[in-house]
């Protein structure tokens, strides 16, 4: 039971440090590759926390994979509703811990 708590914990910091991340961008989309080296250790996984952001509405994730960019497989970019949720514009989610 702990243990859950202690990830539970994690993940929403973790999306916490993306969101503020995306936001010193100043809309400049940022490497998924990028963000994981600034954040987290090699061994933390951020992709889950990314799709749980894209899917809540506060990030855009774009698959470049495919359009030879060096290596770079997704630039993400942090969406209007991200922003307002960094400034407090709207309720604060339980899920992201700011």
């Amino acid at each position: 039971m702990a243990h859950q708590s202690i990830d539970a914990i994690k993940n929403r910091e973790v999306r916490g440090c993306i969101m503020r991340a995306l936001a010193l961008s100043q809309f400049t989309p940022i490497s998924s590759h990028s963000l994981q080296m600034a954040l987290v250790d090699k061994c933390t996984d951020i992709m889950p926390q990314v799709h749980y952001l894209r899917d809540k509405g506060y990030i855009r994730v774009d698959d470049v994979s495919k359009e030879n960019l060096g290596g770079i497989q997704y630039l993400i970019t942090l969406t209007a509703t991200g922003v307002d949720l960094i400034e407090g514009s709207i309720a604060a989610d339980p899920g992201v811990t700011l």
